[in-house]
């Protein structure tokens, strides 16, 4: 199953070639770190690609300590229901939070599909 999110709009991307396009957003890695202490964190690599192939545009990546992880994920109404699907989601969710104006898009121009 491949969660994503994907631009409602054609967007340039690349400012030198003046390239644009329909950009997703996978979600690609999620990552439970943990030093054995008190290190604890999620951590979520997010590919940003060209809509309909496998060129990379960009990459979004983030920490997130367990504790601001388990108070968002908790606060989520999710679609998906195995919990793979669901950390995967919810890790798509996040990324709208945190990507407002990057690009020109806020975290209404964004739709999730699996």
């Amino acid at each position: 199953m491949s969660h994503k999110l994907t631009s409602n709009q054609s967007i340039v991307y690349n400012a030198e070639t003046q390239a644009s396009g329909t950009l997703e957003i996978h979600a690609e890695q999620i990552i439970y770190q943990d030093d054995g202490g008190d290190y604890h964190n999620v951590r979520l690599q997010m590919p940003v690609k060209l809509s309909g192939s496998n060129e990379y545009v960009a990459g979004l990546n983030y920490n997130v300590t367990s504790e601001d992880w388990n108070t968002f994920f908790a606060s989520q109404t999710l679609v998906s229901t195995n919990e793979y699907d669901k950390q995967a989601e919810a890790s798509l969710n996040y990324v709208k939070t945190q990507i407002d104006g990057r690009w020109g898009l806020n975290e209404e121009d964004w739709t999730y599909s699996s």
